[in-house]
């Protein structure tokens, strides 16, 4: 096998499968049969097998003939979920074609026009940023005889997010939580009588307490609440990742109560209250590491 980094690009090699090599060995056996023998039909019989052998390496090198293959970004993924990137072939193909990355592959077998497109699923163990490996194109003939490579670079990539830590604690007692989250009333002229149906985040606290009603915010709601979180507030947590994992779980818990995050890491500069994007992606390119 031919490893992908000394392999010639965009250019189709053809190679013999092992079904090929046994369908050969045979074909010279049986020409060594007949030439001791002197068997006329033998010999009729074994170049008929040598020039089926011989004109199925046409059709595998035509297989993936004009073929390119595009691999976009994938979305982001927690470690330990699989990263799916999207695959695109284009070309006038209609063989199945196996395209692998490393280890990993998927089978594109339904052709849409001129495109058959998949989603290559590539298993993820660590946070950052990953990259995805160059590109193989692998078709056979239709006997399986041959197999024609074809090898592309990649320049997808995608972002690979801290596991966050199951049952994580609550909040520490240093993550302030300031402004004023939904639910809140500003104006109290925006507001209006609760009605079935009516979602509890847009309940008018303060002003059901004052005039003693329920009362539900009829404009839009308040300023996004902001949960402060620092990297001392993990030290109980352990290890370095095991300290990303935590934030990682608090970030998460932040967007389901709709507040924003404002992230301090060692060595990183401060950026305020960011989206929950924002704080993942901070999360997962962090150069802390374990000591």
């Amino acid at each position: 096998m031919i490893p992908a980094r000394w392999a010639p690009r965009h250019r189709v090699l053809v190679l013999p499968t092992r079904f090929g090599l046994a369908f050969v060995s045979v074909a010279a056996l049986t020409l060594i049969g007949c030439i001791n023998y002197q068997l006329s039909l033998g010999y009729a019989f074994t170049f008929l097998l040598l020039s089926v052998w011989v004109t199925t390496t046409i059709h595998a090198s035509r297989a993936l003939n004009g073929l390119t293959a595009h691999a976009q970004d994938a979305e982001p993924t927690f470690a330990g979920a699989p990263l799916l990137y999207p695959v695109t072939l284009t070309g006038p193909g209609r063989a199945p074609v196996t395209v692998r990355s490393g280890p990993h592959h998927v089978t594109l077998h339904d052709w849409s026009g001129s495109a058959a497109r998949g989603l290559l699923r590539v298993p993820t163990t660590r946070r950052g940023a990953h990259h995805l490996q160059p590109l193989q194109l692998r078709a056979s003939d239709p006997l399986g005889l041959w197999q024609s490579r074809l090898y592309l670079d990649a320049s997808a990539s995608a972002l690979v997010y801290p596991t966050p830590e199951r049952n994580a604690p609550p909040y520490p007692v240093t993550a302030a939580e300031t402004g004023a989250p939904n639910g809140t009333d500003r104006d109290a002229s925006s507001v209006r009588p609760f009605r079935t149906g009516d979602s509890a985040r847009r309940v008018a606290w303060r002003a059901s307490a004052r005039r003693d009603t329920l009362l539900t915010r009829d404009g839009p709601t308040g300023h996004a609440a902001q949960i402060t979180l620092h990297w001392d507030d993990t030290r109980a947590a352990g290890t370095t990742e095991a300290r990303l994992s935590r934030l990682c779980a608090w970030v998460l818990r932040a967007q389901t109560q709709q507040a924003r995050t404002d992230l301090h890491l060692p060595g990183a500069a401060p950026t305020g209250p960011v989206s929950t994007d924002h704080a993942l992606r901070l999360l997962a390119l962090s150069s802390l590491a374990d000591t």
